[in-house]
């Protein structure tokens, strides 16, 4: 199964969305945009919507350029996430000063910045922070897995006495 990561970003900010989008796919991520979900996915309200995506999502990366910052649906996005699933913040710091988001403080973000219309991100930070998060998830997933068969296997052997 594949890692599911949620994309909040800014409609504005397309170019750095699909370089993220082809990147962590060709990585063996299942990237979630909201805007390519929502047509047949979840029916009805907006904000319902978005829950879902994040709610069926492992994490969730926000894109906090400074489109991404001034964004209604971002800023919601990234306030539902925070108590609900991890979250990875990306932050351009040139443009957003990550002090006044009062969310990032104490927290670790990875540092996005934009020089001659070039988008620069630290990857290996970021790739290790999903390898992180994907890793742990798998290995949860295995204790369930486990938990579910002895619990199966002792429910069989219960029976099994019973009759």
């Amino acid at each position: 199964m594949s890692y599911k990561v949620f994309l909040s970003h800014s409609s504005k900010d397309m170019i750095l969305v699909n370089w993220f989008y082809k990147r962590f796919t060709q990585a063996g991520y299942k990237i979630i945009i909201a805007a390519r979900e929502r047509p047949t996915k979840f029916p009805g309200y907006l904000a319902e919507k978005l829950k879902n995506l994040i709610k069926s999502s492992d994490c969730v990366v926000a894109l906090l350029t400074r489109n991404g910052v001034e964004s209604n649906l971002v800023n919601h996005e990234v306030a539902y996430t925070l108590e609900k699933k991890p979250l990875i913040p990306i932050v351009d710091g040139m443009s957003v000063n990550h002090n006044k988001l009062g969310f990032l403080q104490g927290t670790e973000y990875i540092n996005l910045r934009k020089n001659n219309n070039c988008w620069q991100i630290d990857v290996r930070s970021l790739d290790k922070w999903l390898h992180s998060l994907r890793s742990d998830k798998e290995t949860s997933d295995k204790i369930i897995a486990t938990i579910v068969t002895i619990g199966l296997f002792g429910a069989v052997i219960w029976l099994s006495r019973k009759s």
